[in-house]
């Protein structure tokens, strides 16, 4: 059993990784549809900082 853990290790984590990335653009697409015609005093401040790229727009 440990042994095909072990072979699997990289597929695993390349899972995990993919799984994350689409997690991640699941939400950015879920707050610009929820929030896109909100007033900007309206929004979360979680969901602004996701539609300001978290703080690195310059």
């Amino acid at each position: 059993m440990k042994e095909k853990i072990a072979d699997n290790f990289g597929l695993i984590m390349i899972g995990i990784i993919l799984l994350i990335a689409f997690a991640c653009i699941g939400l950015r697409i879920y707050v610009f549809t929820h929030y896109a015609d909100t007033p900007i005093k309206d929004v979360p401040a979680w969901a602004y900082w996701v539609m300001d790229n978290g703080g690195n727009n310059k």
